[in-house]
């Protein structure tokens, strides 16, 4: 999704993002790639929060655009599996659990207090400061400590 009703996509045979509006009028296109970065990316997902997109390379990281289709930075967290940006901090899910990394300060941390279910969760969001993990059974919910 994105502002005003618009949302994003990823061209593979283009290899370009790109945000159309609700009625599929093309309103960005970040134009080739793999041009601009040196690699072809690899989505799996993406999220749109405060003026930035993020899209998800589990290979390469986090890579983040503006809401132009320009390029920012690649943000290195690689092998997430799921991500969500909010707070000023992406939380992230991988193979070794649940990490936070700061926006403004490039902190990285790792979530323990979420137990065992962290490895055997397949998803993650988070809401208010509370983290919910999708396992194969339920979903298990967790409030983190404020900082």
């Amino acid at each position: 999704m994105s502002v005003q009703n618009g949302f994003w996509l990823y061209d593979q045979r283009d290899m370009a993002l790109i945000r159309l509006d609700a009625q599929l009028r093309q309103l960005t296109n970040t134009g080739r790639l793999d041009q601009l970065l040196g690699f072809a990316p690899e989505p799996i997902a993406m999220e749109e929060h405060d003026g930035r997109l993020y899209v998800n390379d589990p290979k390469r990281g986090i890579l983040q655009f503006d809401l132009f289709g320009t390029y920012m930075r690649t943000i290195p967290i690689t092998g997430a599996i799921s991500f969500e940006v909010r707070g000023g901090a992406i939380s992230y899910l991988n193979t070794f659990g649940v990490g936070r990394y700061e926006l403004r300060s490039f902190r990285v941390e790792r979530i323990d207090s979420l137990g065992p279910w962290a490895a055997q969760a397949k998803e993650l969001r988070v809401e208010g400061g509370v983290y919910y993990l999708l396992l194969d059974d339920r979903i298990a919910a967790f409030v983190q400590a404020e900082r």
